[in-house]
């Protein structure tokens, strides 16, 4: 086995930098015959530390289909190799992965190796791609495979598989049933916890519904901070009243001259005595 994992690492060497000049015929004929240094460097054209704008030349459609027969292989090895090469592809063109080869991680999903089945079901959340057989893998027995199988489903926000995710939340390890609460709150945006959701799926068995709505009491685990109330503006202060002009005081009246006395009567003249 020591051998083995020194031809691979030789492999690492010459292909670190990816195959950006290589003979595309003759290590794709590699591939095909599962020469696992041929499958590390076909899946090294691959590698994010590429830069996007260095021709490669190799068509990704035609690696991932020299692929599959690796895939198959009786050598686990070669099989876990394989599976990596696929995710590295996939992730460079996710693309062509979802579009044409769809289906090329079924297989290794229902792998005898946990080692194998858990990679296939990481690479599909990479590519944020649902399967069917994904959803049977979420009822692995082995923690790491259901796991990964959970946290896959939650990437590819799989509203069809709310059922298998919330049977996931009893009876089942804790790294489990947590991969299953963070799938549930991507696929409902939420941010409930373990306990409001495990709340949700018993009341929703009982009520013999299925588990299509949210939960109605979900507990946040996190709280926004209070925003300050911003402070409310001054009141502007009231224009003083202009004083009213003072009124002229009209002018009295002036007052009537008082009517004169009536005269007394002229007295009688007395009359004259006769001489």
């Amino acid at each position: 086995m020591s051998s083995r994992f020194a031809f691979v690492a030789a492999g690492v060497l010459l292909g670190a930098t990816g195959c950006t000049s290589c003979d595309t015929g003759a290590l794709l004929a590699s591939v095909e015959r599962g020469e696992a240094r041929a499958i590390h460097e076909l899946g090294e054209t691959g590698d994010p530390m590429i830069p996007p704008g260095v021709r490669v030349n190799l068509h990704c459609y035609d690696a991932l289909k020299a692929l599959a027969p690796s895939l198959r292989s009786e050598d686990p090895f070669v099989r876990i190799l394989s599976v990596e090469s696929v995710r590295r592809l996939g992730q460079r063109a996710p693309s062509v992965f979802r579009d044409r080869t769809p289906e090329l991680l079924d297989g290794a999903l229902q792998d005898a190796l946990p080692a194998v089945r858990w990679r296939a079901a990481w690479a599909l959340g990479r590519f944020k791609l649902t399967r069917p057989a994904l959803h049977k893998a979420l009822e692995d027995p082995h923690p790491r495979v259901a796991e990964r199988a959970a946290w896959a489903l939650g990437q590819a926000r799989d509203r069809t598989a709310l059922e298998g995710l919330a049977r996931a939340l009893q009876g089942r390890p804790e790294v489990v049933a947590q991969a299953a609460v963070a799938a549930l709150n991507r696929i409902h945006t939420r941010d409930a916890d373990l306990a409001a959701w495990r709340e949700w799926a018993a009341t929703r068995e009982a009520a013999g519904k299925p588990t299509q709505a949210k939960p109605t009491q979900a507990k946040p685990t996190r709280t926004k901070p209070k925003t300050k109330a911003s402070p409310k503006p001054k009141p502007k202060p009231k224009a003083k009243a202009e004083p009213k002009a003072k009124s002229k005081p009209e002018p009295k009246a002036e007052p009537k001259p008082k009517a004169e006395p009536k005269q007394a009567k002229a007295k009688a003249e007395p009359k004259s005595k006769p001489e």
